[in-house]
Formats: structure tokens, C-alpha cells, sequence
């Protein structure tokens, strides 16, 4: 059944409760709101006390509730389960700030005083938990090509109930993350709110509608404001190896990043990590402008070629979409049944494209939020790639295939048998008419999608392929794998062309991206450094360094001048690039 959105304003007007009395009632069935409670307080529809003022019992709460209505997301009742899930967002959002949450408070007390008692919790108040130590990061001393899309070390979470069909892919644990304090919103003048509630206490609520504290708060399902108490921005000395550069370090994290995004300006950028939030960053500054808890540890992100929208996906197989003109969440995206291991977007600003571990591809629309539903492979999927004019989808999985979709109805136009192993990564040429893959046996594959025919089978007796990216003008393929070197390949020739060699003991590349010159091409280790290669030689042009634990995501400007990098300690760093340090040379 294809997944569907719900917008997170909900109606005050709509209808209080089901013509039928016999007709399902989530909150009583789901939560235990009985009818005798409804519409429930935002209190109460997190089974918290009433007017409970600490913030991490109202967030882990929140969490609590999301991760519960998550489970209901895939059968019949899918709708319903959304407009919960927004309802209770919508709750979190105004109990999580003092300021929305005292005038809330005030609301309910005249109530109290005028109408009826509050609604009291049947749960037991939930204990506090002492905040966990501050992370630590190392003091620093130093420094495509799409921009909606990540370069990230590919791993494979496990589910609540299966195991990754993978067993290369690292085990993601799943937590609940430590809330902060949003920013004060102004509160709404006593008076508009004390008008509304009179014209909407006789409503009740259950799902379609919104309780008069709602309609007075105007709630809506925003998650986090920014906090500018962990709003950090520090300089770092320049590193040795490139002086003059200082990057930003941008921290808050306290887990991996799994995910980087930055606008095509360079005015923003995104970052998710398995600490089971979507981070906002200032790309002039380095400061933290937004945060929004997901409730599971999220896999993945892309943000659209324009930078309007940004979509993030969780190890649950749940997907949430941010509208840079809303400035907010606008809602939720289920259907995967596990993890999402791969997401991106199409070059129209108007889709989105995810893998998942359950064997499928889905097409979402960013507006409707509905999705086509791709299915053939027999096993994950651990990889997609959109045509460069939007029209077609790659798809690489670990039932040893690739295949070709047509991107508008989902109709398999060709499939693509590996020699052995699971495929990883899948890649379009620049001029979309050939496919390039790399998988387990090491070797890189390249098609013609118009005659369906092997153009090529190279092979270096390397290790598998993990990471894969076509140059700008479509001559060559760079492969990095955790076994084995970073090389290129020569695709008119058909055969594995340079080998890069870093300084001994550097250990392998987890990341890689070309450089939009198409003369360089950037490369994230696991001994912390970031490096930048001729690809004409093989040699390095510059080694930036800083991190304090392996580098695992890149993403970079459309010019390629800004690089944004992750290490796997939650690190982020911004750098400003320099020029190559010498013309690279030419090929002829």
C-alpha cells in the first residue's frame, strides 16, 4: 500500500468524534485515552503529568509516543497513524519551549478554574535521568559533485526483528536522544488566545481534529528551534600542511554522522547522525541554527538540487521531509518495511529516491508524499542513482543484480546480472547513456543502457568495491573500498587506469567525491585525514587534517569550493578550499 502525507495542520473545525460509535478509535486503542479524556491535553496525549516542566522527560516522551505510532504506520490505518504522529509532534513542539509552554499552562488553568477539570496522566511520572558528560572533542590544529547528495561509508543497520542481509554493514544502536532547550517562541497575546478557545472548546478530538489548546497555540509539528545554548563555533589553528586554512568546526553531534548535505550557496548545510537527530547549520558561521529529534537513528540524507527541501530517513524505514520556505517539518513519509540505506533526490526539486533493506525503491512525491513502489530485487537494496535529466533510476542490491527503472511509473527497463557478490554502488555516466557498478568481487562493470550489452569488465584484484564516483566529463571511475586503495579506471579503455598511494600506515579511504574541475578528486580516511588527488597522476595536491577520528561523510558546493566533512566522533568541519597548489596536468 503506497505510503501517504499528511499535512501537520490539523483543522479545529473538523469533525469531534466518528458518526459511528462504533468506528476505531486510535487515541483510546493506542494510547489509552479513553473517550472520557478527549480531546486530550498535549500533557496527555504524551502520558505526562500535567504542566511537567522538565525537558527531557517531555522529549523522551515524545520519543516514546513517536517510536509507539511508528509501528501502526504500515497496515490499514496508516493515516491514522500519521496525523497522530503529527498531533504529538505538534504537542512536543509548544511543551518543549517555556515561553509556549507557560502560556499553554495559563490556558489550561483558566480552563480548570471556568469549565472542567484537567485531564490527569494514568501513566506514572517518568524518573529524570542525570544528563549524560559533555562530549569531548580533540583540540584542532588544522584543512561531483552533487550538492543534494552525500558521500558517505555505506552501513547497514539492524532492524528491531531481521538482520541486515549484508554482514559487511556495522551494526547502528539505536538510543534515544538527550533533548535540549529550543528558542523562546513569542506566546500569543492572552486575549486571541482565550477568543479561540471559546469558539473551539465544544470541539472533541480524536485524529482529523485539534483540541482548543492546539487551535490556540496554532501548533504545528515542528520538532526543535534552534538552541543557542549548544550553538558552538570554534576556530581551530591552521594545519601544517595547508597554512593559512582554518575550517569551522561545527559540534553538537554525540554520535556518528551518517549523513551531509550542503545548499548549493553554501548558506546551509545538513547533517543526521545515529544520536537520532537532523542538525541545521549556518554555512558562514558554523552556528547551529535548528535541531530535530527523528526518534530513531537516522540513515541517510539528500536535500534537492535547488536547496529548498531537505529529506532524512531512519534506520525504522521512516522518512521526514524540511521545506526551506515553511522553515519547518512538513510531516511524515512511511512505507518501508526496515531501514533505508540509501537516499537522494531527482534533479526537478520535486522527488525523492530511497532504498531500503526491504528489497524495494520507492519514488516519493515531495508535495502529495505519496510513492511508487519499485520491486524485483530478491535483497537489500544498497544503492540508487537518479539520470542526470531525471527520467531513470539505477538500483544496485545485494541479490548480486543491478537494474534500470523507468522513474515516472516504476517499469523495469533493464536488469543487469553481476559476476558474484553483492552489488554496492551504481552510477550513471554523465551523459546518461552508460551504468557503472562495483560490488564484492572487486570488479567495476560498465553498460550501455540503450543495448543492454557489458561494454566492460575491469578488475585490479583489489578488494570490494564499497564506494564508487564518475568523473564530470564521463572518462573515468573512482573506486575506494575498506580492503584495498583508491584507484581510478579508464572507461573508453576499459581498464583500471591509476593507483593512489597514500603515506604509509594512512589506512583506507571511507569516502570519496570527485572535484567539479574533474581534475581532482577528494577522498575521507580513517586515520582522520582528507585528502585531494591529481587524478591525472595519481599524486596528492594537499592533505587537510584536523579530525580526530576517521572521516566518513563529504559533501561539497557545486563549484567546489566549500567541502563540508564528518568524522566518525560526530565532528563536522567546514573548509574553504584553495586553488590546486600546481595546474594539474592535462591528458591528452
Amino acid at each position: 500500500m503506497a505510503a501517504w502525507f499528511v499535512p501537520p495542520v490539523v483543522s479545529p473545525l473538523a469533525p469531534s468524534v466518528p458518526a459511528d460509535p462504533a468506528a476505531f478509535d486510535p487515541l483510546h486503542k493506542w494510547l489509552g485515552i479513553s473517550p472520557a479524556e478527549q480531546p486530550p491535553t498535549h500533557y496527555r496525549l504524551l502520558g505526562i503529568d500535567p504542566f511537567e516542566s522538565d525537558a527531557e522527560v517531555i522529549g523522551n516522551a515524545a520519543d516514546a509516543r513517536i517510536v509507539l505510532l511508528k509501528g501502526f504506520g504500515l497496515g490499514e490505518r496508516a493515516a491514522l497513524s500519521e496525523a497522530l504522529l503529527n498531533r504529538v509532534a505538534a504537542a512536543h513542539g509548544v511543551l518543549k519551549d517555556p515561553e509556549k509552554r507557560a502560556a499553554y499552562d495559563r490556558t489550561l488553568r483558566s480552563r480548570e478554574k471556568s469549565t472542567q477539570p484537567i485531564p490527569r496522566s494514568t501513566s506514572k511520572r517518568r524518573p529524570k535521568r542525570k544528563p549524560p558528560p559533555a562530549p569531548v572533542f580533540a583540540s584542532v590544529t588544522d584543512g561531483a559533485p552533487s550538492p543534494h547528495r552525500s558521500s558517505r561509508r555505506r552501513e547497514k543497520p539492524p532492524e528491531p526483528e531481521r538482520q541486515p542481509a549484508s554482514p559487511r554493514r556495522a551494526t547502528r544502536v539505536s538510543r534515544l536522544p538527550r533533548r535540549r532547550r529550543g528558542v523562546p517562541a513569542a506566546a500569543i497575546p492572552a486575549a486571541v488566545v482565550a477568543a479561540v478557545i471559546g469558539a473551539s472548546a465544544i470541539v472533541w478530538g480524536i485524529v482529523s481534529s485539534a483540541s482548543p489548546e492546539e487551535a490556540a497555540e496554532g501548533a504545528t509539528p515542528v520538532l526543535t528551534t534552534a538552541d543557542p545554548a549548544s550553538n558552538e563555533s570554534r576556530s581551530s589553528e591552521p594545519p601544517p600542511s595547508v597554512p593559512g586554512m582554518t575550517p569551522l568546526v561545527l559540534s553538537g553531534h554525540e554520535g556518528p554522522v551518517t549523513g551531509l548535505a550542503v545548499t548549493p550557496d553554501g548558506r546551509r548545510a545538513f547533517s543526521v547522525s545515529r544520536d537520532q537527530t537532523l542538525r541545521i547549520w549556518d554555512g558562514e558561521t558554523g552556528e547551529q541554527r535548528e535541531i530535530y529529534p527523528a526518534g530513531a537513528p537516522l540513515t541517510g540524507l539528500a536535500i534537492t538540487p535547488d536547496g529548498t527541501r531537505a529529506v532524512f530517513a531512519s534506520n525504522d524505514g521512516s522518512l521526514r521531509r524540511w521545506d526551506a520556505d515553511a522553515g519547518e517539518m512538513t510531516g511524515w513519509m512511511l512505507g518501508h518495511e526496515g531501514a533505508v540505506l540509501d537516499l537522494t533526490t531527482t534533479p526537478d526539486n520535486q522527488r525523492a529516491v530511497s532504498a531500503g533493506v526491504d528489497g524495494t525503491v520507492r519514488v516519493w512525491d515531495l508535495d502529495s508524499g505519496r510513492a511508487i513502489v519499485l520491486t524485483g530485487h530478491g535483497a537489500a537494496v544498497n544503492d540508487v542513482a537518479v539520470s542526470p535529466e531525471g527520467r531513470r533510476i539505477l538500483s544496485a542490491s545485494d541479490d548480486g543484480t543491478g537494474r534500470l527503472w523507468e522513474a515516472a511509473t516504476g517499469v523495469e527497463e533493464r536488469f543487469f546480472a553481476g559476476g558474484g557478490g553483492a552489488i554496492a554502488v551504481a552510477r550513471f555516466t554523465p551523459d546518461g547513456r552508460r551504468a557503472v557498478f562495483g560490488g564484492e568481487d572487486g570488479a567495476v562493470r560498465l553498460w550501455d543502457l540503450g543495448t543492454g550489452r557489458l561494454q566492460a569488465e575491469m578488475s585490479a584484484l583489489a578488494g570490494a568495491v564499497e564506494h564508487l564516483a564518475v568523473t564530470p566529463d564521463g572518462r573515468r571511475a573512482i573506486t575506494a573500498s575498506a580492503d584495498g586503495p583508491v584507484r581510478t579506471w579508464d572507461l573508453s579503455a576499459g581498464r583500471a587506469d591509476r593507483l593512489f598511494v597514500p603515506d604509509e600506515g594512512a589506512g583506507p579511504a571511507l569516502c570519496l567525491l570527485p572535484m567539479p574541475d574533474g581534475r581532482r578528486a577528494i577522498t575521507g580516511g580513517s586515520d582522520g585525514r582528507i585528502r585531494i588527488w591529481h587524478l591525472s597522476d595519481g599524486s596528492e595536491d594537499r592533505t587537510l587534517t584536523g579530525h580526530a577520528d576517521a572521516v566518513e561523510q563529504l559533501a561539497l558546493t557545486p563549484e567546489g569550493r566549500r567541502l563540508i566533512s564528518a568524522s566518525r566522533d560526530g565532528e563536522i568541519r567546514l573548509w574553504n578550499l584553495p586553488a590546486a597548489s600546481a595546474p594539474a596536468p592535462v591528458d591528452r
